[in-house]
């Protein structure tokens, strides 16, 4: 299970991060690779949100699945720099992977990002398919999500604003 909102900021917006539910662990920080637009075909949509859509996709050579993040005109430059370079300082095992950025061929829009896919969608979504979870299932994400939090909290001094079911993303290793 991990973290994500609708946009990243330091402390007044919503964040863009998502929290995996995974057994405690340290979390460092590392420098993502960059990528072509090119390199990747897009499977699915898998979102709409008011600052662009997030895609499925596969790198063609690989055939790693990730999600792509796209941003439509009402993004700034200056808002799709501070996520990216937020992005770019995590490295926690309870807060979704970042990739890197994507660069367009054509060079036209804003450099996308790419993410890590979380194949069994939001927790919202889960709860809605399968019902509501068991009281110890409940006690495992909150300890996770508090992970990952007090990550972006206590190390990052970070603040998510925008803490909710739908924003928390979950693998089938839940």
């Amino acid at each position: 299970l991990k973290l994500f909102s609708q946009a990243m900021v330091l402390t007044i917006k919503p964040i863009h991060l998502p929290l995996q539910i995974l057994p405690a662990a340290s979390c460092s920080t590392h420098k993502p690779a960059v990528a072509s637009l090119s390199q990747f075909e897009i499977l699915e949509t898998l979102g709409r949100g008011s600052k662009g859509i997030v895609y499925k996709v596969v790198h063609n050579v690989t055939r790693d699945v990730r999600a792509l993040k796209t941003y439509n005109n009402s993004a700034t430059y200056d808002e799709v720099l501070r996520e990216i370079a937020i992005l770019e300082s995590i490295d926690c095992p309870y807060i979704t992977q970042f990739h890197g950025t994507v660069f367009s061929d054509s060079g036209a829009g804003w450099m996308p990002i790419l993410m890590e896919y979380m194949e069994a969608g939001s927790l919202q979504n889960l709860v809605k398919i399968n019902g509501t979870l068991s009281e110890k299932m409940i006690a495992e994400v909150a300890r996770r999500i508090l992970m990952g939090l007090d990550y972006l909290h206590n190390t990052k001094h970070i603040v998510h604003c925008d803490i909710k079911p739908a924003n928390l993303l979950v693998n089938h290793n839940m």
